[in-house]
């Protein structure tokens, strides 16, 4: 939300909806919260890379003079009429990019269940449910925590 004062005149609110950009390479550059609806995430085609006739031509043509009247064109052409700016898909990268933020005891724990059949409810000791954690975190490159805080963090859950 965005407040306008003019001088003499009452606030006025209204929403703001500035966008910015971010590419990386990385598989996270933003930290990203279950239920934050003011990212998207895009995964984008890999054909081009290296292709460098192709962006020197791209570069050309954004680089031309009426490049952007004819881009402003383009969007102002647009059917806009069902847009929602507060609708923001959830797209797989998204989801996977929040699930690799998480602690690496819950992505275990995720892990571990997935497999289950729905509605199942298993009881297991938390001396082998542990000894499975060291095993996930030795094949997926992670460090253990200790059997204490990974307890805290599997109590969490």
């Amino acid at each position: 939300m965005v407040a306008i004062e003019r001088k003499g005149l009452e606030t006025i609110r209204i929403n703001d909806y500035a966008g910015y950009m971010v590419t990386s390479n990385q598989d996270a550059p933003l930290k990203i919260d279950i239920g934050d609806s003011r990212i998207v995430c895009f995964d984008v085609s890999a054909c081009c890379r290296g292709n460098i006739p192709y962006f020197d031509r791209l570069g050309e043509i954004l680089d031309h003079p009426d490049a952007p009247e004819v881009v402003m064109s383009y969007l102002l052409s647009r059917n806009l009429t069902n847009w929602s700016p507060g609708k923001i898909p959830t797209t797989k990268m998204k989801i996977e990019t929040m699930r690799r933020q998480l602690p690496n005891p819950i992505r275990f724990i995720i892990d571990y269940i997935l497999p289950w059949p729905e509605n199942c409810i298993n009881r297991f000791s938390c001396k082998k449910v542990y000894q499975d954690y060291l095993e996930w975190c030795e094949c997926n490159g992670e460090k253990p925590l200790a059997k204490k805080d990974a307890g805290t963090k599997f109590s969490l859950i």
